[in-house]
């Protein structure tokens, strides 16, 4: 599935799917393989998934790829779950299809 620069047509559930897919293929090279279809919103990264703290950036990265979507460092540290990934990714991707940096969204709340 190509995505680059079809953030525009990114819905929040076209960004779960993606996510959830994403991670099931990096299981894959893990320990504790998953299929997406298996995959909880309330999985632990570390726990549930056996990831590291670089797991966790490579993953990210990966997202950022395939998405087309870039998330500031600042806001994916602390990430622990699936369901903050996917948060994160589905409000860059509405930011992005308003027209708006990540930057720019922060500065307006602060």
């Amino acid at each position: 599935m190509e995505m680059e620069d079809q953030s525009r047509e990114l819905d929040p559930q076209s960004v779960q799917l993606a996510v959830l897919k994403i991670i099931a293929d990096r299981s894959i090279e893990r320990k504790k393989r998953r299929e997406a279809s298996e995959l909880c919103l309330d999985d632990d990264l570390f726990e549930d998934l056996g990831a590291d703290d670089l797991d966790q950036k490579e993953l990210i990265i990966s997202i950022e790829e395939i998405l087309g979507i870039h998330v500031e460092e600042t806001e994916s540290k602390g990430i622990k779950k699936i369901s903050d990934i996917v948060t994160l990714f589905q409000r860059s991707a509405q930011i992005k299809r308003n027209g708006k940096s990540v930057i720019q969204e922060q500065s307006k709340s602060v």
